[in-house]
């Protein structure tokens, strides 16, 4: 249930746009559905300038709140999560151009009810995806949709997944989200980035990575000799 603080937030953050703001429901047949269209309805109530159109999807899809086309909240952004919900719908409704071409990237950012930095996590992956061409942001609720991230073992939240790919756990600020995508598209990771993943608990999801590259960079080569153990064992575990 939104708080006096959340419509006045609301109210202040949208102050300058003008006329009614659309956003998509898409409406789904899962369970979490009705949490949804609750959400919704109450935001529609009582947030004047927001105004939601109901899609139908087919089955197998989660149900999602769509922000300026490339935003899908698998997530209900109450509480902690609505300021920066908000924040993104005045976004898009102001039109802010991209500057920067990351052509076919996909982000997805799992949450979890109480966490308190996944707010931020949330600000930067939004941020990131307009001021970029071509980049769709997925925040999921790992707690609300287990079995949309179960294959992806995640460990802990907020961790930030791109293209399915490279897992980051914590909160990325937007400038180096910027320059994990690129080293992602490149498959190009320094020695620090691979230490990184492994310290963040992700040593199985960078051997997969490594599998499918089949290559095993010099970079790699010089964690599995670092004079730390706890490194050369996580690269061991690579291995």
């Amino acid at each position: 249930m939104l708080q006096k603080r959340d419509i006045a937030y609301a109210e202040k953050a949208l102050r300058e746009v003008n006329g009614e703001i659309k956003l998509d429901f898409l409406s789904a047949e899962h369970p979490a559905n009705k949490d949804f269209e609750r959400f919704v309805e109450e935001v529609s109530s009582i947030v004047k300038k927001i105004r939601f159109e109901v899609k139908e999807t087919e089955g197998g899809h989660l149900p999602a709140i769509v922000v300026g086309g490339k935003i899908y909240y698998h997530a209900i952004p109450d509480k902690t999560e609505f300021a920066p919900f908000i924040d993104a719908v005045s976004t898009a409704a102001r039109k802010i151009p991209s500057v920067n071409n990351k052509t076919g990237t996909d982000i997805k950012v799992v949450v979890m009810p109480g966490c308190i930095y996944c707010p931020n996590a949330v600000r930067s992956a939004v941020g990131f995806a307009f001021s970029n061409n071509g980049v769709k942001v997925s925040i999921v609720d790992g707690m609300m949709f287990k079995e949309a991230i179960e294959k992806f073992d995640i460990k802990s939240a907020p961790t930030t997944i791109i293209n399915e790919k490279l897992f980051l756990s914590g909160v990325i600020p937007e400038e180096d989200l910027s320059e994990w995508v690129s080293k992602a598209t490149e498959k190009r990771f320094s020695k620090d980035d691979l230490i990184k993943m492994i310290k963040d608990q992700n040593a199985y999801k960078l051997a997969d990575m490594m599998i499918e590259d089949g290559t095993i960079s010099k970079e790699f080569l010089s964690v599995l000799w670092d004079d730390k153990w706890p490194l050369r064992l996580g690269a061991m575990v690579v291995l």
